[in-house]
C-alpha cells in the first residue's frame, strides 16, 4: 500500500453532511465486500451504527462514525491507519465525528430499540456483522438514520 497517496493531516477533515456520510457507507460496504474481516478489530468496537437505505440493493446498509464521518475516507486509508504503529496513525476518533463536528448527530436521527424501525434494520445490520465472521454488535450500540436517506414506503 502506497502510504504517499494519502495526505497526512494533524486534524483530519471531517464529512460535511448526510450526503457524504451516507457515499461512505457505500464506500465501507463495497470496501469490505471485497476485503471480508479486514476490520474486525474495529467492526467488534463500534458503539454506534448509521443507517441508510439501498434502493438499488433493496436493503438498509451500515456504517461506523470512525469510517463515514472523516472526508475522502477509503478503505485503503482506514486499513493504512489500522496497520500503522499508534504514535504514527492519523488522528481519528468516532468521539471526534460525532462530538466535536456534529455534522453526523445533527443530520441524523436515532433508531430507538424496540420499535418497527429498528427491527426491520437489525437483521441487515446482523447479516452484514456475519459476514465479517462476528456474530452480534456490542450489547450498547446504536443506530442512528442519517436524514434523506430513509426507505420509501409504497
Amino acid at each position: 500500500m502506497n502510504t504517499e497517496q494519502f495526505p497526512r493531516y494533524e486534524d483530519v477533515p471531517l464529512v460535511q453532511d448526510a450526503i457524504q456520510a451516507a457515499a461512505h457507507i457505500v464506500i465501507l460496504n463495497n470496501w469490505l465486500r471485497e476485503h471480508p474481516r479486514s476490520m474486525n478489530d474495529s467492526l467488534r468496537q463500534v458503539r454506534r451504527w448509521y443507517a441508510i437505505w439501498d434502493g438499488t440493493a433493496n436493503s438498509w446498509i451500515l456504517g461506523f462514525s470512525k469510517f463515514i464521518g472523516y472526508a475522502n475516507m477509503t478503505g485503503e486509508r482506514y486499513a493504512l491507519y489500522r496497520s500503522s504503529p499508534k504514535d504514527k496513525r492519523e488522528k481519528l476518533s468516532g468521539r471526534i465525528t460525532e462530538n466535536k463536528h456534529k455534522a453526523l448527530w445533527l443530520e441524523s436521527a436515532p433508531v430507538e430499540k424496540k420499535t418497527v424501525l429498528h427491527d426491520e434494520i437489525l437483521p441487515f445490520m446482523l447479516e452484514f456483522l456475519r459476514s465479517q465472521g462476528l456474530n452480534e454488535p456490542r450489547s450498547d450500540y446504536s443506530i442512528r438514520l442519517l436524514n434523506g436517506f430513509t426507505r420509501q414506503r409504497q
